[in-house]
């Protein structure tokens, strides 16, 4: 197929001009070299392809051209030369196929590719053939970027026969792009199909690496190996839910769990019986309890005075039938009440929301069997006036009150996901500060929450309050230290530490205590001062943890990868490589010490992980490149490989964005490459500035 006359004078004539502009920009080759006459007249084809190639690597300069548009084209041409950025650099298998047309074989696709001037069986110095070119949409065609450059190894008669068994395949399964709108449509799944393509060869090789040293004894492949992302989550979910249900321990110790909140004899509706139940249910459990303290005491001596005051003061508050009335009709009054109603929602977390939400459109009834039993998150909780559970012969029943029903339906739960989003966002924020730095002072820390993610509707002294109620429902993995300076949040690691330097029981509730700081606080403090802190970001945030993100990054995803294939025999292969990185990422935060190695190892033996010779550099290796990827504490926040070598403002030394390569090591990024962030743009004036 050839290309109409008009639409190639058209081609070249849009193909130059972009091409010029990739020279003044970028300058891959002298002015001499890129012209072979006076400006613009006359490329040498050593110069073009080299600054086509650079247009390629640097794609973004495709778009810098159509927002320029130096040279003045219409709207209609800059929409075909953005359409550009969508090339397609490939190895192409050539051939005619079996209707007499020339057509190229491309990761699994045929497309219909039309010559410039020339129809491209007669371009070529014979068929078939292997060739390296950079396909095109161009109006309702596909061409190519002018040049086909022949393979310099010559094909194997049986790779051939091969290539054209496998394009004749895809040919008749309708694997075939013939238009440039099937080509914008169908190449993003083959860049992904590379690309998944790519990373497969590599687990292969390393497959391979492996299985070259012979069979590692006591070891196996995880049923987690290969899986990443929501795959491997949900793998972990149904496999937690399959030993519930098939393990008649686990799953009497849930229904127990259930059956804890339980409300006596047969369900009821009426709000009323509901709370009288609920009440008259607590009050014996209460007695249940009072009665088993007196019978733990006998033969071992009279009870202590004030324990008997107590227990006589409970048995006489729930023997007075007037009292116990006045308790369930003020109660069924304040679950009347709207506002109330709205304040117990905007106290549940999302999965509680939702549920109740659900529940009063159904109608405030549903029931679930106890065998077996659905994923513990389908099952509503016990939520006082609102939501209360029932067991009859192997049913357990969900019933929101008859006169609740109607009031809940009422309700803006939209706000108490609002809310809730706010509440989640401000207690991630706070674990992802302590997460990155260990301490924060809490006033620095509430001006960045309030600067970079609240909408301006809350002041300092509400994010404190929240903050205190975050902690005290442990929805933040730090605690509080009022210094005579300053007031501090520490991480939980470094609070455990804190309390043991001051003798205290590291088990205690406690997330606020005063007196000063220990040494290595201090010691901390004063070596981060040199640095400037990372911020906390929205992909930190979206992870829901500090942890969580620092589990997420590539150097740790390839030591994790690698546990997943590496389970030791007789070890959970679910549960293996996340306890191993969770004791891992606890260590790597506080830095790289001299025994970091043998740190490494001992936690390896001690999941019952030993690790054969031929295993060791590839763990070292994963294990430096941990503790050298992720953030540190005497960094302030930032990776080793990140403030290496990256000063600014004389003594300050913040971080520099590092890309990682699968297995977790630096990836090497050239200065006029394509930035690995995405944006299109070259490394140097993008991330690498």
């Amino acid at each position: 197929m050839i290309l109409p006359l008009r639409h190639t004078m058209r081609f070249f004539k849009l193909f130059n001009l972009l091409c010029a502009f990739v020279h003044r920009r970028l300058h891959v080759v002298t002015d001499a070299e890129f012209f072979t006459g006076e400006p613009p007249h006359g490329v040498s084809e050593r110069g073009e392809r080299l600054t086509i190639d650079a247009m390629w690597e640097d794609i973004g300069i495709v778009s810098e051209y159509v927002q320029e548009n130096p040279d003045g084209l219409s709207a209609s041409d800059l929409a075909t030369v953005q359409s550009w950025t969508n090339a397609y650099d490939c190895i192409a298998y050539v051939a005619r196929c079996d209707d007499g047309k020339v057509r190229f074989f491309v990761d699994g696709y045929v497309v219909d590719v039309c010559g410039m001037s020339l129809d491209i069986g007669s371009a070529l110095p014979t068929l078939p053939i292997l060739t390296h070119t950079t396909l095109l949409p161009y109006e309702d065609y596909v061409v190519y970027d002018t040049k086909l450059e022949q393979l310099p190894v010559e094909p194997s008669p049986k790779l051939l026969k091969a290539l054209d068994e496998d394009m004749r395949k895809a040919f008749r399964e309708g694997r075939v792009i013939r238009t440039g709108q099937e080509f914008l449509d169908i190449t993003p799944v083959m860049k992904r199909q590379r690309e998944e393509s790519e990373l497969e060869r590599f687990r292969h090789d390393m497959e391979m690496a492996e299985r070259a040293q012979g069979e590692l004894e006591g070891q196996h492949r995880g049923a987690l190996a290969g899986l990443v992302g929501k795959e491997r989550d949900e793998a972990i979910r149904r496999h937690t839910h399959e030993l519930i249900t098939k393990d008649d321990k686990r799953a009497a110790k849930l229904i127990a769990h259930y059956l804890d909140y339980c409300l006596s004899g047969e369900p009821v509706f009426s709000l009323h019986e509901i709370v009288e139940r609920y009440v008259r249910d607590s009050y014996a459990l209460i007695r249940e309890k009072a009665d088993s303290i007196e019978r733990d005491y006998e033969g071992r001596g009279e009870l202590p005075s004030d324990v008997k005051e107590r227990l006589k003061a409970l048995k006489s508050k729930f023997d007075n039938e007037e009292l116990t009335t006045f308790l369930i009709d003020e109660s069924v009054k304040e679950f009347l009440d709207p506002s109330e109603l709205q304040a117990i929602i905007d106290g549940l977390s999302k999965p509680q929301i939702e549920h109740m939400r659900k529940l009063a459109e159904d109608g405030g009834y549903r029931t679930f069997l106890d065998d077996p039993l659905p994923p513990v998150e389908e099952i509503p909780e016990f939520v006082e006036g609102m939501c209360y559970l029932f067991y009859t012969d192997g049913t357990f029943h969900v019933v929101m009150p008859r006169e609740v029903v109607p009031l809940a339906r009422e309700l803006d739960w939209d706000a108490a996901l609002a809310r809730e989003r706010y509440m989640r966002r401000l207690s991630t924020f706070f674990d992802c500060i302590t997460d990155l730095r260990g301490i924060v002072e809490v006033d620095a820390a509430i001006d960045e929450f309030l600067r970079n993610f609240d909408d301006g509707s809350h002041s300092a002294d509400e994010v404190y309050e929240t903050l205190l109620d975050c902690l005290e429902n442990d929805e933040v993995d730090s605690s509080l230290v009022q210094t005579d300076k300053s007031l501090y949040l520490l991480h939980y690691e470094l609070f455990v530490m804190y309390q043991d330097y001051r003798g205290e029981d590291r088990n205690t509730d406690k997330y606020l205590v005063e007196g000063p700081l220990t040494d290595m606080c201090e010691g901390l403090i004063r070596i981060q001062s040199s640095k400037e802190p990372r911020p906390v970001t929205e992909e930190m945030l979206e992870c829901g943890s500090g942890f969580a993100w620092r589990r997420a990054q590539q150097p740790a995803l390839a030591m994790r990868a690698f546990l997943d294939e590496h389970v030791p025999d007789g070890a959970d292969d679910y549960a293996f490589a996340d306890g191993v990185m969770e004791e891992l990422i606890t260590e790597q935060m506080f830095g790289i010490g001299e025994d970091s190695v043998d740190f490494f190892f001992q936690m390896l033996d001690a999941f019952g992980f030993i690790p054969e010779e031929c295993q060791l550099q590839t763990l070292l290796t994963l294990w430096q490149n941990m503790c050298n990827g992720l953030p540190i504490w005497p960094n302030n926040g930032w990776a080793p490989n990140e403030i290496r070598n990256h000063v600014q403002d004389g003594q300050k030394t913040s971080g520099r964005r590092v890309f990682y390569n699968p297995d977790g090591s630096v990836m090497k990024v050239g200065r006029n490459d394509p930035c690995p962030c995405g944006s299109g743009k070259k490394y140097k004036r993008c991330c690498g500035r």
